[in-house]
């Protein structure tokens, strides 16, 4: 007693319980959530600017900054010493008056 239906047991097509990965062309829908990573839509293969500040900028102060004519720098130094070639001489240096005042140890 074959059937001529084409079906073979009690099993017949029916809408599946949960997604099924095999009938997606997609990797699925877990990729459409948000990361745990970085910030929404974050690429790692594209580099950004820092989002953070060390402050705000405030116009009043920018123009009152300076210490004053107190302060003056002399023309010929730079931040990082005295500016030009080095000057050498053939002169020697010049002797100390006399050793050092102080009296050594056990000295009353």
């Amino acid at each position: 007693a074959m059937s001529n239906n084409g079906w073979v047991g009690s099993w017949r097509p029916h809408r599946p319980r949960g997604p099924i990965s095999a009938q997606y062309r997609t990797p699925g829908p877990k990729y459409g959530l948000p990361g745990n990573v970085g910030y929404n839509q974050h690429d790692p293969t594209r580099s950004r600017a820092p989002a953070y500040t060390f402050g705000l900028r405030l116009r009043a102060q920018q123009e009152h900054c300076s210490p004053g004519p107190q302060y003056l720098v002399r023309p010929g130094f730079t931040a990082r010493g005295k500016d030009g070639i080095p000057a050498h001489t053939i002169c020697g240096r010049p002797r100390a008056d006399m050793a050092s005042k102080t009296p050594g140890p056990g000295e009353w």
